[in-house]
């Protein structure tokens, strides 16, 4: 039974602030380089569920899976909804508010059942590839085929590199969808979680504080090298060595941030956050435009902030009523 891991949340916490910084860059080239750092948040978050899955009953799996499923579904229906009475305020005839909620026409059931993108959330694919994480997961421990399948995190992340950040390279391009998915991103990292609880289990992990601060600090640098030559802004090597050296970090000192209000931010709000922060940015946005400040350096260097702190607040709020609902 694995116990509570301090440092983790902490992570967790700082976590759901960098997918913040991703969708509310700051300004200017230092504000690239921060959004090229923070691409280690999904994969970290990948790595911890899958982490946690390991050796989970299937019972246990199928109930973790069913309440990300319920979260994803109802955050893409606000979503949604939020849009349409945008559009609807903007006198926009049904027509051309069908054109802009269904842009892709036929496309979208296949983007929504392969690639989990939505038009007016597309940042909530994590939730979608988060749930096959689950249901992939669950079929291989059936038929306890999960570690045979640790082979395959090499390879999906290599094609994920190739296609993605090597794409000048082996001059193929593919859509983004096809690399920000399940199948390349989500899949690797939550198996990667899993062999890190594996080698645990067994007693064969090693882990070197010098050597994760080392592949952490050299990721954090890749990444920031990586997106100023590249100008592409998916996964990183840098990224890898980031989320893995993080997590790496947590394992072999599972105390550090106990008590500490980024870990309770880990534990208690990183979900929330990622879901809402999208929302109360376009709400921010709104009401810049509307006072002519939206376009100003100021405000693009405060957004990520505001934004960050009032998903805080949302969150917190969300949890207080969840949690008196649920104990009622």
């Amino acid at each position: 039974m694995k116990t509570k891991n301090d440092c983790l949340n902490v992570w967790k916490g700082i976590a759901a602030f960098a997918v913040v910084l991703i969708h509310c860059t700051l300004p200017g080239v230092p504000g690239e380089i921060i959004k090229g750092i923070a691409r280690f948040a999904v994969p970290l978050f990948f790595l911890i569920s899958g982490y946690f899955a390991y050796g989970r009953e299937d019972a246990v799996l199928r109930r973790r899976e069913i309440h990300i499923l319920r979260l994803y579904v109802g955050a893409v229906v606000v979503y949604y909804l939020w849009a349409a009475i945008r559009y609807f305020l903007s006198q926009r005839t049904f027509a051309q508010m069908g054109a802009e909620l269904f842009p892709e026409g036929g496309r979208t059931v296949s983007d929504l059942l392969f690639f989990n993108r939505t038009a007016m959330a597309p940042h909530l694919w994590f939730m979608g590839a988060l749930v096959y994480c689950y249901l992939f997961y669950r079929l291989l421990a059936r038929k306890r085929l999960e570690e045979r399948t640790y082979l395959l995190i090499p390879v999906l992340l290599a094609a994920n590199l190739l296609l993605g950040e090597g794409r000048g390279l082996t001059g193929i391009a593919v859509p983004v969808r096809w690399i920000r998915s399940f199948w390349l991103t989500g899949f690797p990292f939550f198996l990667w979680g899993s062999w890190f609880a594996c080698r645990e289990k067994q007693g064969r992990l090693t882990l070197r504080t010098g050597f994760c601060l080392a592949a952490l600090s050299a990721g954090v640098v890749l990444s920031a090298v990586e997106c100023l030559w590249s100008g592409y802004d998916e996964l990183y090597v840098g990224s890898i060595l980031t989320a893995g050296g993080m997590f790496a970090l947590a394992l072999a000192h599972p105390a550090f941030g106990k008590g500490s209000a980024l870990a309770r931010i880990g534990e208690r709000d990183s979900a929330q956050i990622y879901l809402w922060h999208m929302l109360l940015r376009n709400f921010a946005a709104l009401a810049f435009m509307m006072v002519r400040f939206y376009e100003t350096t100021i405000c693009q260097t405060l957004m990520p902030f505001l934004v960050g702190a009032a998903s805080i607040v949302l969150a917190e709020v969300i949890n207080v009523f969840y949690n008196t609902r649920r104990y009622r």
